[in-house]
C-alpha cells in the first residue's frame, strides 16, 4: 500500500505540483483487472510502451481493465489488439481514464495488448 497526505512530512511531489520526474515515474499504466491469467505486462518509461498478454478465462463476465493515465500520453495514444476484432470490444471512459476490454466469444482466447503514444510504432 502506498499513499500520501499533503501534511505528511514525505512526498514524491512538491505541493505547488512541480517533480513531474516523479509523479512519471508512479502513475503509469496498468492493468486494475483482468479477465483471465495474466502472462506478460509492464511498461518502458522510455517508449512509453505498455504492454498486456493474458489468456482470457470466457466464464468471467466481466471487462479487462486498464487504467492510462494523460501524464504518458498528452496527444492521446494509440491501442494494439493481437486477437479477433469479431471477438472483443472496447470501450474508453475519459474520465476516469480506464480502457475496457469486453470478451465476446465463449472460449478462452489470447489477447496480447500494447499502447503506444499516438502516432508512433
Amino acid at each position: 500500500y502506498w499513499a500520501y497526505m499533503k501534511k505528511d512530512s514525505w512526498s514524491p511531489f512538491n505541493d505547488d505540483g512541480s517533480n513531474m520526474e516523479a509523479r512519471n515515474i508512479v502513475v503509469r499504466p496498468y492493468p486494475q483487472s483482468v479477465a483471465g491469467q495474466p502472462t506478460s505486462y509492464g511498461f518502458d518509461i522510455k517508449t512509453k510502451k505498455f504492454w498486456l498478454d493474458y489468456r482470457s478465462d470466457a466464464k468471467i463476465n466481466v471487462p479487462t481493465e486498464i487504467y492510462i493515465p494523460e501524464n504518458h500520453y498528452p496527444n492521446g495514444w494509440d491501442l494494439d489488439i493481437d486477437a479477433d476484432k469479431n471477438l472483443y470490444k472496447t470501450n474508453w471512459n475519459e474520465n476516469k481514464r480506464i480502457l475496457q476490454i469486453f470478451q465476446l466469444s465463449d472460449k478462452n482466447m489470447e489477447f496480447k495488448i500494447s499502447i503506444l503514444p499516438k502516432g508512433t510504432d
